[in-house]
């Protein structure tokens, strides 16, 4: 007979599963793929991503409390950004307007999150779809 119940071990491994993140091909305000040019290739623009039932998306809440200590106030949306921009952890083909590529900071990614609010629900929502980070 098997059980199902609490396992330590299985509680651990879905930890390692959201923390090794999940790559997400990007769409547009209009659900068209984005794509950059890389050499002679056209390849989708992507965000790699953490599970919020990961290690770094509990970091991420820590040090959001230490910055809302900080500055008395910040709203919900700019927290869920932050979370959200946190957990990034890499990215395709985002250039500046000369076509110089920005690296992936949390600071880069929160002002691609400020000016395109659909690339956050994205992320926010691969964050929250477990099932992308079964291994």
């Amino acid at each position: 007979m098997s059980t199902n119940g609490f396992s330590f071990a299985k509680a651990k491994a879905v930890t390692a599963n959201e923390d090794k993140g999940t790559t997400v091909e990007l769409v547009d305000e209009a659900e068209e793929p984005m794509t950059w040019q890389n050499g002679d290739t056209i390849q989708p623009m992507t965000m790699t991503v953490t599970g919020n039932l990961g290690s770094r998306f509990r970091e991420a809440e820590r040090e959001l409390q230490k910055r809302m200590l900080k500055q008395r106030k910040m709203e919900w949306r700019e927290q869920s950004a932050f979370v959200t921009a946190y957990c990034v952890t890499a990215w395709e083909g985002f250039t500046d307007d000369t076509g110089k590529a920005v690296p992936c900071t949390l600071e880069s990614v929160l002002e691609v999150f400020k000016a395109a609010p659909w690339l956050l629900n994205q992320m926010a929502l691969a964050a929250n779809d477990h099932t992308r980070f079964r291994g």
